[in-house]
């Protein structure tokens, strides 16, 4: 599911009431439908990108090279590796600890956006509802009030309109 929801518009100039109306009624099918919310929440917890990161590898892999480092240090102390094979093998070896740090900086974003999703999507099903069926009573404050909570940017083409949510966005856009 694209967290774009196109509209097709016959031309590139039309009448603000036209794209005021298509921006509501995007909001209120988003805040009436509990499964594209679902969809979006479930389609960011399979991002593919998270199957290659494992917290358990990446403990196993820093000890060890943490190990091979302090058997190099020995092994340079008691005079068994030249300064000049020493330190380019243990700059290799401080980068991939790096590395691997960065790796697990990232598996703990992953799940720290896990979190913050969960419960972005629940206080948007609680909230959605609330109001879903008092939608059609909005006056204009509240449908204001709404669009600005839940919509990050509308972006007109010139065959389409699309609504970009701000929950259905990702941390990196």
């Amino acid at each position: 599911m694209s967290a774009n929801q196109h509209k097709h518009l016959d031309n590139l100039f039309f009448p603000v009431p036209l794209l005021e109306q298509t921006v509501w009624q995007e909001v209120c099918d988003l805040l009436q439908d509990r499964q594209r919310i679902q969809l979006e929440y479930e389609r960011r917890l399979n991002d593919p990108k998270s199957e290659d990161l494992n917290e358990s590898r990446i403990q196993i892999q820093r000890g060890k090279i943490q190990l091979g480092m302090n058997r190099l240090i020995d092994s340079y102390t008691d005079g068994f590796v030249q300064k000049n094979e020493f330190e380019p093998r243990i700059t290799r070896l401080r980068q991939r600890l790096l590395d691997l740090d960065k790796q697990a900086q990232q598996i703990q974003d992953q799940e720290n956006l896990r979190v913050e999703l969960q419960i972005a999507i629940h206080r948007l099903e609680e909230f959605g509802e609330k109001v879903k069926d008092h939608l059609d009573e909005a006056d204009w404050q509240m449908r204001r009030e709404l669009i600005q909570l839940l919509v990050k940017r509308v972006e007109i083409g010139k065959d389409e309109v699309d609504v970009v949510f701000r929950i259905l966005q990702s941390q990196t856009n």
